[in-house]
């Protein structure tokens, strides 16, 4: 069977082969406490602008899915995909003057700390990348949210 890689390996490999090589064959265990306190303050904060951007734009709609042929406004929480690699999306936001039919779309991160890290840009780097395989195309930007 084929581990996907995700964005934890990804980061990972940087650091050192063989933390990315463990990772990938091995079960995942519990994260530590700070890891998972940052995780619930993400969750938080992820909810919270999601709320925030449907309340801005009324008439937007948002999906769960990455239906490219609908071309929804905003995607949320999509895991997107191609082959053996995968990575975990917060938000999508389709780039506005496409049209509907072709939409192209720009990765969002939220992040549980108040400073966005290297570790951070590099994920949405890896979201990004893997997003250009999906659509054909690669984002001319992203964004990461913090908790602030």
């Amino acid at each position: 069977m084929i581990q996907a890689i995700t964005h934890t390996i990804f980061l990972a490999q940087a650091q050192c082969s063989r933390k990315a090589f463990l990772l990938a064959r091995s079960e995942p265990g519990t994260p530590h406490e700070y890891a998972q306190s940052v995780e619930r303050v993400a969750a938080r904060v992820r909810k919270a602008f999601v709320e925030e951007l449907l309340r801005d734009h009324p008439s937007a709609t948002c999906s769960p899915h990455l239906d490219v042929a609908h071309g929804a406004d905003f995607v949320s929480g999509v895991r997107l995909g191609v082959g053996s690699i995968e990575a975990e999306c917060d938000l999508l936001t389709r780039v506005p003057g496409r049209p509907r039919s072709r939409p192209q779309y720009e990765p969002t991160l939220v992040v549980g700390t108040h400073v966005v890290l290297d570790e951070h840009r590099e994920h949405l780097a890896y979201i990004g990348s893997v997003l250009a395989n999906v659509q054909g195309r690669p984002p001319a930007r992203g964004t990461i949210v913090t908790a602030d």
